[in-house]
């Protein structure tokens, strides 16, 4: 019975430092894009097919860029520093995004837009758990 239970926690052991070692997916900005148009048009009733591929559009042009920027910094990162997106250039990027879906939605369903973007910073603003490190020396860092 004991040599059952330290293989039970030795697997587990394993499959978690197994799941955290496991690369991120790296999802296509043609991906992403459909993601995003596909869940706002579920969010806001009457989106019609025609503004639902001009909002594709702008997803699509918004992801490309993005990822087009990230790729940029990636390369040029230097070993062991942590990379940092250009917040500017974000902003910039989400001002279009608004400014252009304020012209493919009606007045109700730019409303119903802005609720969803209110509720995503909302919750964007939550505390966070700090996450507990294992430092250099042994033991765990905060």
């Amino acid at each position: 019975m004991k040599h059952l239970f330290i293989l039970l926690a030795a697997l587990t052991l394993s499959l978690s430092l197994n799941a955290q070692n496991r690369p991120r997916r790296e999802f296509s900005p043609e991906e992403v894009a459909t993601k995003q148009a596909m869940e706002l048009r579920e969010k806001i009733e009457n989106i019609t097919d025609q503004q639902y591929e001009q909002i594709y559009a702008i997803y699509l042009w918004r992801a490309q860029e993005s990822k087009a920027e990230r790729d940029s910094i990636m390369a040029t990162a230097k070993e062991g520093e942590r990379p940092r997106m250009d917040r500017e250039k974000m902003m910039q990027r989400e001002n279009v995004v608004t400014d252009a879906l304020k012209l493919i939605l009606d007045e109700k369903q730019y409303a119903a837009y802005e609720k969803i973007q209110q509720e995503r910073r909302q919750h964007a603003r939550r505390p966070r758990i700090p996450r507990v490190q294992e430092s250099p020396q042994g033991g765990f860092a905060e």
